[in-house]
C-alpha cells in the first residue's frame, strides 16, 4: 500500500469517526491538506476514483435475478456565487457562478440501489 492508499484509508476512517464534523475539523488542518494533495492529482478523476464503486455495481448487476435494471438519472447544481474567491466555475441556471454534478444510479425493477455508475462534472451554461 502506497504512502497515499493510506492517507485516504485514514481520511475514510476520519470521517466514519466524525460523521456531524465538516471535512477540515474532521481531519485537522495538515492532514487535510495532505489529502487535498492527493484528489488534485490528475490521476485521481472521476474514472478513477469511481472504479471500485463501478465494478462492484456491475457485479451486483451482473448477479441480479430481476427482469430489469433501471439507470435513474439527476442533476445537482452547486452555487457557489458567495464565493467570489473560487476560480474555475460556470453558470448555472443561467445567472449564477456555481458547478453541476450529473449522477446516475442503476436499481433493479424492485428499486433496490445497486450503486452510482456514473458522475460526471459540468460547469454549466460557460
Amino acid at each position: 500500500m502506497t504512502a497515499g492508499q493510506k492517507s485516504l484509508n485514514q481520511a475514510y476512517e476520519l470521517t466514519c469517526e466524525r460523521p456531524t464534523l465538516s471535512f477540515s475539523s474532521c481531519m485537522g488542518n495538515r492532514f487535510r491538506q495532505t489529502v487535498a494533495r492527493l484528489f488534485s492529482r490528475d490521476e485521481m478523476n472521476d474514472s478513477t476514483t469511481l472504479s471500485g464503486h463501478v465494478a462492484a455495481t456491475r457485479a451486483r448487476a451482473q448477479a441480479s435475478d430481476r427482469e430489469y435494471l433501471i439507470a435513474a438519472q439527476d442533476t445537482t447544481d452547486y452555487n457557489y456565487s458567495g464565493q467570489a474567491q473560487m476560480s474555475g466555475l460556470g453558470r448555472i441556471q443561467g445567472k449564477v457562478r456555481g458547478l453541476m454534478q450529473h449522477n446516475v444510479l442503476l436499481m433493479d425493477d424492485g428499486v433496490l440501489p445497486l450503486g452510482v455508475i456514473s458522475i460526471r462534472w459540468s460547469l454549466g451554461d460557460c
